[in-house]
């Protein structure tokens, strides 16, 4: 499960529990939750990325190929840009280190509890 420090603190302050993990690969965890997924690698101490639930299951589905959760084509927004912006993020990259740790915190908090307000 995640171990890296940032990363625990980061489940610790959101509170979350996840219902079913798995792995992708040998560096590459799967959390599975409610609505959403977060996938974890190893080698990235300082952030996880969020999948909506039909993104993840759409690329999962793919027999032909498996890409890479963490190493994506296209930089995936952070949860900063998206809270900033009021879009809608498929695949969102939450950087956990000081300064975004509660940006993050604040976009994970508004899919477990929709009816608040993302920045309250």
């Amino acid at each position: 499960m995640i171990e890296i420090a940032e990363k625990r603190s980061f489940c610790n302050l959101c509170d979350i529990r996840h219902t079913g993990l798995h792995y992708n690969n040998e560096q590459t965890q799967i959390l599975t939750f409610d609505r959403f997924y977060l996938v974890d690698d190893n080698d990235l101490d300082s952030q996880v990325y969020y999948y909506d639930r039909n993104t993840l299951d759409l690329l999962r589905s793919n027999d032909r190929e498996r890409p890479s959760l963490t190493q994506l084509k296209k930089p995936a927004p952070t949860a900063r840009e998206i809270i900033l912006s009021g879009n809608a993020g498929h695949i969102v990259c939450l950087q956990l280190d000081s300064v975004n740790l509660l940006y993050a915190r604040d976009f994970i908090n508004g899919y477990l509890h929709p009816e608040k307000d993302l920045l309250s």
